[in-house]
């Protein structure tokens, strides 16, 4: 077993030699329980707990001893199960899958027998002697089914590889509306020195304090953003580069306040939960092309930041930070890039702590000088698991708005009147009114909407509506009304916008 901070108690972490997988679905890493069945002061190897053994001490030696256990610390990412628990059952919202020594026999010799998944490349370093005739794996790179021949020393294709298409899953993409589609807060606008959002989870930032060095790790200390910008939707025409249909998200900078000698971030999308992906190797892809640069070809940078939160020390780490260049002129690029994003030490993290896609960042002036305005244009971004950038994944429209939707929502509501009291004069009487909005998808944090009011009947109701039992699938509203002296109610109409995005 490997020693680990975080791991069940009495035992550790996957080796790293291991070729089995070494996080969950949560990006936790998995819990490893190992024990040495044998007999009395034959049990003691490194690194293992005391298993079963032969003597009359109970638990007696058999087939059924447990071998190891894996343990999930499943949603929570906290280990509720101890390496003793593993053995008979779990706790808490843990998953355990135990092996015993029957199974070890059985599936070492049976007629079929998986392997762990490897890549296409890492299967050639596998060690013959210790394969067996039959055994399949799967190559996560091409999502292909091997078989080991033991007569001819070779793996053999079982089908089911990859054709070069979409598998049309919808959820090989882990980044949310990569195609651009959705705009739910209009198709143009302008970032006037400070960070905005634009198409659907696509934040244009203009911060220099983001500047995905490693060795700074400084990104999220300061926003004070340097540069203006504006941006809208385009259009990407069938044969320029982008499979159609598709979208792209233009960015023009305007104004240049100043020239810091840090990284710039000009466009990023914020994915939730710094451990997404942590502990697998991984290829970001996109599309992209530059006007009206000044220089013969103009260099951007790309990386992916594990942001810890704002008061991490670091506040984060930069992984596979490097720069493209890109020809003067509107000619599209496809740029990827591919690394091993490490696991994520759990201890660190704090608010609204995320994993950063930032494809579109520029390199300090004193290496190469920045131009005051420029245009780069976006389409089909895409952060996928595997050692190669496959073809674009697209979802379906509804469930693409469902996933933007837990990170911004609009609506509308109406009012309705309760209860009301007797005014002194004019025979009118005061009228409470509420109205309740529900939200289409639950947000990623109860935040306050923020709520514009649209029309009243006639002078009742009039003001501006109080947001009260906020939760993060709905809010209610209310304000006073006048009720007439001939029991006319007064009702109101607010737009509200519930803005649960990333902000540092």
């Amino acid at each position: 077993m490997l020693a680990g901070a975080v791991a069940p108690a009495g035992g550790g972490k996957i080796p790293l030699s291991s070729g089995a997988p070494k996080v969950d679905a949560f990006g936790t890493a998995l819990g490893y329980c190992s024990w040495d069945n044998g007999p009395a002061g034959k049990n003691t190897s490194s690194n293992r707990l005391t298993g079963d053994s032969d003597t009359s001490t109970a638990p007696l030696l058999s087939m059924n001893s447990v071998v190891f256990a894996v343990i999930s610390a499943g949603r929570n990412r906290i280990f509720d199960t101890s390496c003793a628990q593993a053995r008979t059952g779990s706790a808490g919202d843990d998953v355990v899958v135990r092996v015993t020594a029957a199974e070890v026999v059985n599936g070492n010799g049976g007629s079929v027998f998986f392997g762990a998944p490897t890549s296409a490349s890492g299967k050639g370093t596998l060690d013959g002697k210790a394969l067996v005739d039959g055994e399949i794996r799967l190559e996560t790179d091409t999502n292909a089914l091997v078989r080991w021949d033991s007569t001819t020393g070779t793996w053999v294709a079982m089908g089911g590889g990859s054709t070069g298409t979409s598998t049309s899953s919808g959820m090989r993409n882990t980044l949310i509306n990569g195609n651009f589609d959705i705009w739910q807060r209009g198709v143009s606008g302008n970032c006037n020195y400070s960070q905005c959002y634009t198409a659907d989870r696509w934040l244009v930032n203009g911060s220099a304090s983001a500047s995905g060095a490693a060795s700074t790790g400084n990104a999220g200390t300061a926003f004070a953003s340097v540069a203006a910008h504006s941006w809208a939707q385009s259009s990407v025409m069938p044969g320029e580069g982008p499979s159609a249909p598709a979208t792209a998200l233009t960015v023009t900078r305007t104004a240049l306040a100043s020239d810091p000698a840090a990284k710039l971030e000009v466009l990023t999308q914020r994915i939730e939960d710094a451990r997404t992906l942590a502990g697998r190797s991984v290829t970001a892809s996109f599309w992209i092309k530059a006007e009206g640069v000044s220089a013969t070809t103009k260099k951007f940078c790309y990386d992916l930041y594990q942001y810890y939160g704002a008061t991490s020390s670091p506040r984060g780490l930069s992984v596979g930070a490097n720069c493209y260049d890109l020809t003067v002129g509107p000619k599209w690029k496809q740029v990827s890039f591919s690394v091993a994003l490490p696991i994520v030490d759990e201890s660190k993290l704090t608010t609204d702590n995320a994993l950063w896609f930032r494809p579109v960042m520029e390199p300090p002036g004193s290496t190469a000088p920045r131009d005051n305005s420029f245009r780069v244009t976006i389409a089909q971004a895409q952060l996928e698991v595997g050692a190669l950038a496959t073809v674009f994944d697209r979802r379906p429209l509804a469930m693409e708005l469902t996933l933007a939707q837990r990170f911004y929502e609009t609506g509308t509501m109406m009012s309705h009147a309760r209860g009301f009291s007797t005014l002194p004069c004019c025979l009118q009487r005061q009228t409470l009114n509420f109205a309740v909005a529900y939200y289409k998808v639950p947000k990623r944090v109860a935040v306050t909407p923020t709520v514009t009011p649209i029309s009243n009947s006639g002078f009742c109701a009039s003001g501006t509506s109080t947001v009260q039992s906020i939760s993060d699938a709905s809010f209610r509203t209310w304000r006073y009304g006048e009720m007439s002296w001939n029991g006319s109610r007064c009702n109101w109409t607010d737009s509200w916008v519930a803005d649960a995005e990333y902000w540092q």
